[in-house]
């Protein structure tokens, strides 16, 4: 019997780096509040701080603008 992955929504993947950024709790009581592993966690702080220049590229258009 294998186990499902589990799938998180783009929310709750924005939600873990913004909540390891704060550096309130320690990284294995953030990974046990939410329920996810260490390795989550650190895979997207990654993604956000290399994407997070494009947030800030002059002439971008937020998607709901679209």
């Amino acid at each position: 019997m294998s186990k499902q992955r589990n799938r998180y929504s783009a929310e709750f993947k924005a939600k873990v780096p913004l909540a390891a950024l704060r550096n309130d709790e320690t990284m294995p009581e953030l990974a046990a509040r939410l329920g996810v592993r260490r390795t989550m966690i650190n895979s997207c702080k990654r993604s956000l701080v290399e994407s997070a220049a494009e947030i800030f590229h002059k002439g971008h258009k937020s998607r709901k603008q679209g």
